[in-house]
């Protein structure tokens, strides 16, 4: 592999952490949004609890590509592999408080 390949190589990577990051932010927003508001009181609770796990799906969707992102960009950036690594390190932490706040202490 010459040098040349390599660095289309990293481009080819940093062009796709960059659509993830945006398709990631995108789910996430989504997600988000989804659960403003407050529902009318003739909704049935079961249609509540759908739309409450179809948002988490969209949060968690959009976590996930957004570490992938992360990771993407890592590889793209050989002199940058420790700090992608502590960036994600400090992504995982909130993700995990986000996961068990959704599906642990949820009542």
């Amino acid at each position: 592999m010459t040098a040349s390949d390599g660095t289309t190589i990293s481009g080819r990577l940093a062009n796709l952490a960059l659509a993830l990051v945006l398709v990631g932010w995108l789910l996430l927003v989504w997600g988000v949004l989804r659960q403003l508001g407050d529902p009318s009181p003739m909704v049935p609770r079961a249609e509540l609890e759908a739309t409450r796990e179809t948002s988490l799906l969209f949060m968690f969707s959009g976590i996930t590509a957004l570490a992938g992102a992360v990771w993407l960009s890592g590889r793209s950036f050989e002199r940058a592999r420790v700090r992608a690594v502590l960036a994600l390190a400090l992504f995982l932490a909130p993700m995990f408080g986000l996961f068990v706040t959704a599906f642990v202490t949820h009542t």
